[in-house]
This record gives structure tokens, sequence and C-alpha cells, in this order.
């Protein structure tokens, strides 16, 4: 298990999205989750800034977490699944939910 709770990489993958740091948030998600994140914002450009994260839930070897976003074109909301990959907190895949 990473050194770092799920917690803890919730909040600093959010903050990375916040602080416009895509480098950290590509080092923090998977290939396969890149392609549903890209799926699940579409092809518009927007800056995040703010967010809120709920509490993450357990899911099979994983946990689920939505977060809030607000953005320059308005809120959107987004629900991740983070899985420890060798023994690193990653996203491994995301849906928009609003």
């Amino acid at each position: 298990m990473t050194g770092q709770t799920v917690e803890q990489a919730i909040e600093a993958f959010a903050e990375a999205a916040v602080n416009g740091d895509m480098a950290a948030t590509l080092r923090m998600t998977t290939p396969e989750g890149l392609a549903k994140m890209a799926d699940a914002t579409g092809s518009t450009w927007f800056k995040y800034l703010s967010y809120e994260a709920l509490p993450p839930s357990p899911d099979g070897d994983g946990y689920l977490v939505e977060i809030s976003y607000e953005t320059d074109i308005g809120p959107r909301k987004l629900r991740y699944r983070f899985r420890d990959i060798e023994s690193k907190w990653m996203v491994v895949d995301a849906e928009r939910l609003d």
C-alpha cells in the first residue's frame, strides 16, 4: 500500500487540477483513466476554480469519490475511481455526473 492515504491522494489530485498542474494530474492517472477523463469532460477547455470532494467510498479494489468543481464555464461534477497501483493511488476511471 502507498504511504499516502486515498483521501490525501484525492485532495492532491483535485488541488493539482485547480492549480492547473497538468503534469501532477497525469502522474496520478492511468492511461485508461485519462481516456475516461477525456470522455467525461468533453472537448471543451475550461479552468478549474475550486472544488469540493465528498468522502470516498470503498468499491471493490478501489474507492469512488465525487468531486464537484467550479469552473470558468459553470459547475462540473465528476466521479473518479482511485485504485492502489504499485503503491500509488491512481485514477483508473472517471465519469461526469451532471
